[in-house]
Order: structure tokens, then sequence, then C-alpha cells
């Protein structure tokens, strides 16, 4: 088992026998409109805008490592001294930290060691990570001996109207090439306790996953939200997200996975990430752990 880590860029986490690691891979400053469709007011006080119109999302990446498995939720973007790397910096205001790869080394993990890679949908943010680009422009797999699994329904809907581009597609043929990529459908159990679970909207075989380990759970919430205040507005959607799937997907896990009162992790929040959703009078919010922990330091 890997050692609990904490750092500007890894947070660690027991839950039951397994440790989760959230990895802080960098920073993005977007037009808040790209993701956030919203009355522009309701916006400005929801969400910290500045003068441009932008706002920043933390991209995080999620490691589980359990006996017998390490596993990647997601295998986030291409890593920073990469040609996509540096080439997509100053496109999306980005902000890297060392990169998936340096992050992983830093908790004892290397790249053969990865043994699944759960794609949560095929969006670029989520699998361009997943393969290294060679010297004559080619790909070849970065996790070597993983499993690499992915909704039939977004490789299905690979050229037609998922968001998908001429390199995240190479990218994944490769995979396929090599005999690691496997499609699945609706919900898919992983391995026991670990199941991802049809969540549609921001992509037709958009999943989240569950983790339950020793009487624990989590839940890795992917893109089922960008932005925390989407729990309380469920109803705001990203441009281009099939609206209506995506706010039923909201409207069926959410109710479970408040009442649970599990940590949740999601894609975009701010890191360290870790928080719990949570029943309010008019639909759910979003309780950061740091902050319930801070109110109950000063209750004590």
């Amino acid at each position: 088992m890997h050692k609990i880590t904490h750092s500007i860029y890894l947070h660690s986490r027991r839950i039951g026998d397994a440790l989760v690691t959230i990895i802080l891979d960098g920073t993005i400053r977007v037009p808040v409109a790209w993701l956030l469709q919203a009355p522009e007011e309701q916006l400005r006080e929801a969400v910290d805008i500045d003068s441009a119109g932008k706002a920043r999302f933390d991209h995080l990446g999620i490691h589980v490592s359990l006996p017998g498995a390490s596993i990647l939720i997601d295998a986030s973007m291409d890593e920073p001294d990469s040609r996509w790397g540096k080439q997509n910096k100053e496109q999306m205001g980005m902000v890297r930290t060392a990169g998936m790869v340096a992050s992983l080394t830093q908790i004892g993990v290397v790249p053969e060691d990865i043994t699944h890679v759960l794609f949560t949908h095929y969006h670029w943010d989520h699998v361009l990570g997943a393969t290294i680009e060679q010297d004559d422009g080619t790909f070849v797999p970065r996790y070597p001996h993983a499993r690499h699994l992915l909704n039939r329904a977004d490789w299905a809907g690979t050229g037609t109207s998922l968001e998908v581009w001429p390199e995240e597609i190479a990218r994944m043929d490769t995979l396929q090439k090599h005999g690691l990529l496997e499609l699945i459908d609706g919900d898919y159990e992983v391995m026991p306790g670990i199941i991802m679970l049809h969540a549609p909207g921001e992509s037709a075989g958009h999943s989240i996953v569950r983790v339950e380990s020793g009487g624990q759970t989590f839940y890795a919430l992917a893109d089922l939200v960008h932005h925390a205040v989407e729990f309380a507005h469920p109803h705001w959607t990203r441009y281009g997200s099939d609206k209506e799937q995506l706010q039923a997907s909201r409207m069926k896990f959410l109710p479970e996975i408040a009442a649970s009162q599990a940590p949740v992790i999601f894609t975009h929040a701010s890191f360290p990430g870790w928080g719990r959703v949570v029943q309010a009078e008019d639909g759910y919010r979003w309780n950061p752990l740091h902050e319930e922990a801070e109110a109950s330091e000063k209750k004590g």
C-alpha cells in the first residue's frame, strides 16, 4: 500500500482499505460561459469571474490504491513538457504542476504499476494522458499493463455529436490497437467494490465511479458538474452538453450521494477537492471537507 501524501498538489485519504490520492494536474482559466450556461447576474454572484468573463477551474486526477490494484480514474491531460502541453498552455490559460507521471512517482507509483484506467468519458482533458507521443508523431500507451475502460456510447459517438478532436481519436486508437481498450455498456463492475455508473449528459457515455472498501464509500463524479455551484443549480449545464440528459443524471444520483454522506470528488473541484453533497431546502449544496473540519474545530 502506498503512503499517505500531502503537498501543494497531492492529497491522500483512506477510504476503508483504499488509499485515494488526489493530484492537482493544473488549472485552466477559460470563459465561464464555456462550462456554465446560466444568467450572467446569477453567475457573477456565485462564481469568481474576472473582468474578461473568465473563471479558474482546477483539474484533478485520481489514483486509487487497493491490494492488487493500482487504478487511475481518468488519465488527465498530456504531460506539461509534451508537444501538446506546450502548444495548449497559452490557449486556455493553463498553469501546470509537475504532471501526472511525476506526481504518481511521489506516491511510489510508476506507469507500469497501473492496472486500470477508468475513462469517465471521451474528452481531451480525461484521455490525452493515456498515451505518449513519439518523435515521429505516433503514439504509444503510457500505462502498458493497464486495462483502459470506456463506455461504448462515447466510442460509438466519435465523429458525430461527440466533441472529439483528431488527436484524441489517434491516441485512443493506439490503445485499441495495443489491445488495451475495453468498451463497456451501462453500469459496469470493474472489480468488487468499484463500479462505473452510467451518468450521461456531459457525453452519451459519461460515467461516474463509486468505490466501496472496508465499509466506506467515495464517489468520483468526473464532469457530472464542473463547478460546486451546480449542486445548488442542477439546471445549469455546460455549453454543448445534452441538458436534459445531464439534469436527469444529476437527479438520479444526487439523492443517493447526499444520503450516503460519502466523500465526493469532481474533476474541476478546487484542490484538494474533497467534499460532501448535502441536502438543502431548495436542492443540494457542496460542503468542502476542509470547511467541515474548521466548523468542527470551532464547535470543539
